[in-house]
């Protein structure tokens, strides 16, 4: 008695060279994302479209658009299975939680997100001294 594997269908991986050689492909003919992507850049959003969690940490200008890589090919393929019909993507709408340390950062990648098709919400929080003042306010506390 042998197994017909024909009737289980293969989970398609995005960070095998198929699946790097796809993404490239897809980046460039089904989105608007002009440049070709670091290989560090390729991978993590590969990494990410096979359902594995990535946490990149790096440095000013060297590449943090791997963000909206991974977003453009999550939504191109989601929205269109036709691009890869073995992928197992599921959510049609992502979204992401994108995390700057500081204001400029947030104000620099926002248009980038949006130039790209990726709706964005920028929030901030107060500065400390304001968050400070409004504590000792809402605890009664007096200024010195």
């Amino acid at each position: 008695m042998s197994l017909d594997s024909s009737a289980t269908p293969r989970k398609f991986t995005f960070s095998s060279l198929e699946g790097r050689v796809l993404c490239k492909k897809i980046l460039a003919e089904s989105t608007p994302w002009p440049h070709e992507p670091h290989d560090f850049q390729l991978e993590g959003a590969c990494k990410a479209l096979d359902g594995i969690d990535v946490l990149a940490v790096t440095p000013t200008g060297s590449g943090k658009s791997l963000l909206i890589i991974y977003m453009l090919l999550y939504s191109a393929i989601a929205n269109d299975p036709a691009l890869c019909p073995a992928s197992q993507l599921k959510v049609k709408n992502p979204a992401m939680v994108f995390v700057c340390p500081i204001k400029a950062l947030q104000y620099d990648m926002e248009p980038k997100f949006r130039t790209n098709g990726l709706a964005t919400v920028v929030t901030t929080l107060r500065p400390p001294n304001e968050r400070i003042a409004r504590a000792r306010s809402r605890c009664g506390a007096v200024e010195d």
